[in-house]
């Protein structure tokens, strides 16, 4: 027996590592090496106890996870014949799609069965809708999808599918459809993803003799993110393992955060229970974080009730005290956060972007964070979804806008012809192209040409209907209406919103939170004064173009769910606010299980910081198209005396000038302190800034003359040039090219433009 791999462990890995018999539950706090522990324990089951390869089964939650922890044991066993070849890894639906090429004659299927993806699952249930004559809005295919996958992941078998899905609103109707779809989908030979673990309990019921093969093949099974599975996925691991019963279990309670997608944390709560013989080990050393970002995350995690006790500890330095800023505005807090940045850089020690990492709850709250760090010049990248004006729903909106600038649009018309859906297929789309081609004009002309000389029919009316929308919104805009109530008036007349509920069901509060930050980037520009469309427009499309970054030059920008298995120098939680963060369905929540969820999802933000933690808030936040004040997040009291530095008030006293917020906020008012050069922020390292001109040398004041070429300064778009002026007094606009947002035309009784020094 070769002890060598145990020697390279500390005491609690090496425990779980030799563990090997029976059931045993690891609980592995953040950063204490639980893949390396998952990774160890299957070199040692095959170098240490000569267990052949092919008898132990390893599931992860991506495949990517399997690969690199594959690769890993590789590394280990280098001078073993065959290395981990054998060793069955991968995710549940990788594992049971194995088992299913083999053995799916046996509940009705070849083994050269499809797997249908999203696109082949939603084109499924249009026909199926279709067929049983359900009124397509009623019943949108992605939206019955997510209730019958729903249901199913609650191991809900097909005999009670029915009455599961029963709702007096729907007639029945999505019952009727979820075994009308089951049984296209057995006639096209076909699965689904939720079909793959299924079928194979499903085998198992069916076919004893089949489940104990399996089982006598498992004769060890090790489970990654224990605490992340549903009840099928829990339902496949007790079966595999009941023959040995040599299950290993690894997770943390404090890390279950996938609630909305199915996870129980109940699983692994309740593994004792389960097997009243199991060992369980808890991996409490962290290698990753500061002493003080470790007690002021476990203090947040030790208000929640439903959790297994456990105190995380470390060898690494005490680190800077958790800093935290409450911002009069949420422009302010994300202005904060580019300035602690750029200091960051250049400080002591300086930290590259790519050390740096901002977290935010919602998608939604990206765009703000973007367009700051599109002002200081610092590239950025966006981890598990898209930057902020590339998203569906705005590209959406927006195209409505520009064709009401520009009907010679054809691109932006061709994406809007058919959102939400008007019933103008692509034989139509075809026949109004073909059309304007033969003519030489517009996709918009021969549209409107052809909502006059049709005949009335279906399309038809769709078509007039659409054209007449288009007509209103330029007449609009040719008046000069500005981009926030174009948009709030288009979600309303189109009734995107219900829109989105039919087509994105399990992304419909995010999508929507969307269109309320892009309304609110309209209201911010039209309250500096600039209320030109077309500025806005093409203020969006600057930003939108800016180039993903590459390799490790970005800040990087996630949601607090995409962060979870990751880590970073330095961490920004901005948005920490009631009915923000916790987000408001969970405060308002009949039980206490969703804020301990909102609990868990802080705890893991909180520990994807090595060095620095820094959390913000703002009082007022414009959402739903007004600004609104929510209190600071109850997880900042949870931190701890002792553990915060509050920055608020010094930022207030020695930074007006540089959040000012063009009084939109409580440091939009310049007063006798933005006169005073910022202090250095003593927490994250100094930089000398460049601040805005004093206020008597506002440009656009009484007395003070405009003129082209002049340089200038405005509080939220920064230092540009005056390209051009026309009119007078109150009426006077001057065009403006900023960089970082392109040419603009401000009215410059709003816009405070500031001269600046021609030396700069």
């Amino acid at each position: 027996m070769d002890e060598t791999l145990l020697e390279q462990l500390n005491e609690q890995q090496r425990e779980a590592v030799s563990a090997t018999e029976g059931p045993v539950l690891i609980l592995a706090g953040a950063g204490s090496g639980k893949t390396r522990v998952l990774t160890y324990r299957a070199a040692w089951l095959i170098r240490g106890l000569g267990i052949p390869p092919e008898e132990i089964v390893a599931v992860t939650f991506t495949n990517k996870a399997a690969e690199e922890m594959k690769g890993r044991i590789s590394g280990l066993l280098a001078a073993d014949a065959g290395g981990s070849r054998g060793i069955r890894m991968g995710t549940f639906h990788s594992l049971c799609l194995r088992i299913l090429r083999v053995e799916a004659p046996r509940i009705g299927y070849q083994r050269d069965f499809t797997v249908f993806d999203t696109a082949d699952q939603t084109a499924l249930m249009k026909e199926v809708v279709a067929e049983l004559r359900l009124d397509p809005e009623r019943f949108a295919a992605r939206a019955v999808l997510h209730r019958v996958s729903a249901a199913r992941n609650r191991f809900v078998t097909p005999e009670e599918i029915a009455a599961a899905l029963d709702d007096p609103m729907s007639d029945g109707g999505v019952a009727r459809a979820a075994e009308l779809y089951a049984k296209r989908l057995l006639a096209a030979n076909a699965m689904d993803f939720d079909d793959l673990i299924l079928n194979v309990l499903a085998l198992f019921r069916h076919h004893p003799d089949v489940e104990r093969r399996y089982r006598e093949r498992t004769r060890y099974l090790m489970v990654d993110e224990y605490q992340d599975t549903n009840r099928s996925q829990y339902e496949l691991v007790g079966s595999l393992s009941a023959g040995t019963r040599n299950l290993c279990v690894v997770g943390d309670d404090a890390q279950s955060i996938y609630r909305f997608r199915g996870a129980d944390i109940g699983n692994i709560l309740r593994f004792n229970e389960d097997f009243p013989d199991a060992k369980t080990v808890h991996l409490t050393r962290n290698y990753r974080s500061t002493a003080r970002i470790l007690a002021a995350a476990g203090n947040v995690i030790r208000h929640n009730r439903g959790r297994i006790d456990k105190e995380l500890w470390t060898e690494n330095p005490e680190g800077d005290l958790i800093t935290y800023l409450q911002a009069a505005t949420d422009r302010d807090e994300a202005a904060f956060v580019v300035d602690q940045i750029r200091a960051l850089r250049r400080g002591p020690g300086g930290h590259d972007l790519s050390d740096i990492a901002v977290l935010y709850r919602t998608n939604a709250q990206s765009r703000l964070i973007e367009e700051a760090l599109v002002r200081g010049g610092l590239p950025y990248r966006i981890y598990g979804g898209l930057r902020f004006y590339d998203r569906k729903e705005i590209k959406d909106l927006l195209a409505y806008l520009r064709l009401a600038l520009n009907p010679a649009d054809d691109v932006s018309l061709k994406r809007i012809l058919n959102v939400p859906p008007r019933g103008l297929g692509k034989v139509t789309l075809d026949t109004l192209e073909e059309s304007a081609r033969a003519q030489g004009v517009s996709l918009y002309e021969t549209l409107a040409g052809a909502a006059v000389e049709t005949p009335p029919a279906r399309w038809s009316r769709s078509v007039k209907t659409l054209v007449d929308l288009l007509a209103d919104l330029r007449a609009r805009a040719a008046g000069g209406e500005p981009a926030s109530p174009l948009i709030r008036d288009l979600v309303e007349r189109l009734d995107y919103q219900a829109h989105l509920r039919k087509t994105e069901p399990g992304d419909v509060e995010s999508r929507i939170e969307n269109i309320q930050q892009l309304i609110a980037a309209a209201q911010e520009r039209e309250a500096a004064g600039d209320v030109d469309l077309g500025a806005f427009l093409d203020g969006t499309a600057l930003i939108s173009d800016i180039e993903s970054v590459s390799g490790d030059t970005g800040v990087n920008l996630m949601t607090l769910h995409c962060a979870k298995g990751l880590e970073f120098p330095v961490v920004f939680m901005v948005g920490m606010e009631e009915n923000l963060f916790p987000h408001a369905r969970s405060v308002q929540a009949a039980d206490n299980e969703e804020i301990e969820e909102e609990r868990r999802l802080c705890y893991v933000g909180m520990t994807r910081a090595r060095q620095r933690l820094v959390l913000s808030s703002a009082r007022e936040r414009r959402a739903f198209g007004s600004l609104t004040s929510n209190e600071p997040s109850r997880f900042i009291g949870e931190v701890g005396i002792g553990l915060l530095r509050d920055l608020s008030a010094e930022w207030l006293a020695a930074s007006p000038a540089r959040f000012g917020s063009g009084g939109m906020g409580r440091w939009g008012r310049h007063d006798a302190a933005s006169r005073r050069r910022p202090a250095p922020s003593a927490d994250l390292g100094s930089e000398d800034i460049s601040v805005a001109p004093e206020e008597d040398d506002v440009a656009g004041a009484p007395g003070a003359q405009l003129k082209v070429g002049m340089k200038v300064y405005h509080v939220k778009f920064g230092y540009g040039e005056i390209e051009g002026l026309e009119g007078r007094g109150e009426r006077q606009k001057a065009t403006v090219r900023f960089s970082g947002f392109g040419r603009m035309k401000l009215m410059t009784q709003y816009a405070k433009l500031q001269r600046v020094p021609a030396s700069r």
